[in-house]
């Protein structure tokens, strides 16, 4: 009954750089990171494009979760979610020498990959890439590979087109607003009024005032398995797919 124990997700640079809030997208499944991807990660820093915010942003995150030590058990991510924990090469496989000649940092991500495996058998240990070369070289090697479809549309039809002004918001929705990196639920919203599902809703409350883009109630995008749904946004992030200088 391996498919009843949480699973154990490795995460890819390139998952982080398109996303640096996936961490809080893989319910009570735990979290692994290859210690190869904090040094790419350490690459992408600088600079004003989106990737480079998305890199100091998640390592503000990961920094903030562990504290003054990084457990080998984990950092706990919150209720209802399950723990994040840094991981070390681990050790050498005869099955990735024997197949690739070039030590690469896709290469450390998988040799980390099949530690946990071992270590952690029978549960599930599921990497996740953007990078389609990457997961199918972990599935030769007998590892389950998944993308990253959380942010993913079904379709441009789909898409909320309009614009919502929220007014006399409570100022702590607003303070859980920017807590939760600008992620509300609609049900937290005190609607009064609403019109069309594409047309523009206007909210009277008390006090303060917030103006949000916000998709139609009910969208949601497909997601890997234990991956959770997120709403439709009409700015999906692209990032760059190669791993070399415009990596990950």
């Amino acid at each position: 009954m391996t498919e009843s124990l949480p699973k154990l997700f490795v995460l890819d640079t390139n998952v982080i750089l398109h996303d640096c809030g996936c961490i809080r997208n893989f319910e009570e499944n735990d979290i692994a990171i290859p210690i190869t991807v904090l040094e790419e990660l350490d690459q992408f820093k600088r600079g004003n494009e989106d990737i480079n915010f998305q890199a100091r942003e998640f390592l503000r995150r990961i920094d903030a979760l562990t504290g003054d030590v990084l457990s080998t058990e984990g950092s706990p991510l919150g209720p209802g979610l399950g723990s994040i924990r840094v991981v070390l090469g681990g050790s050498a496989d005869a099955r990735l020498h024997e197949s690739f000649l070039q030590d690469t940092p896709d290469h450390r991500i998988l040799r980390a990959t099949l530690s946990l495996q071992q270590q952690s058998a029978p549960r599930p240990v599921i990497l996740v890439s953007k990078d389609t070369n990457l997961r199918m070289k972990a599935k030769s090697l007998g590892l389950r590979a998944q993308d990253y479809t959380s942010d993913k549309v079904q379709g441009f039809d789909t898409l909320y087109t309009g614009k919502r002004i929220i007014e006399g918001i409570d100022s702590e929705v607003i303070n859980r607003l920017y807590a939760q990196g600008g992620r509300l639920p609609a049900a937290d919203l005190p609607i009064c009024r609403s019109t069309s599902r594409h047309g523009p809703t206007k909210i009277s409350c008390s006090e303060t005032a917030a103006s949000q883009r916000s998709p139609p109630t009910g969208a949601t995008m497909p997601r890997s398995s234990g991956l959770k749904n997120r709403p439709a946004t009409a700015s999906a992030r692209g990032m760059p797919s190669s791993r070399s200088p415009s990596r990950p």
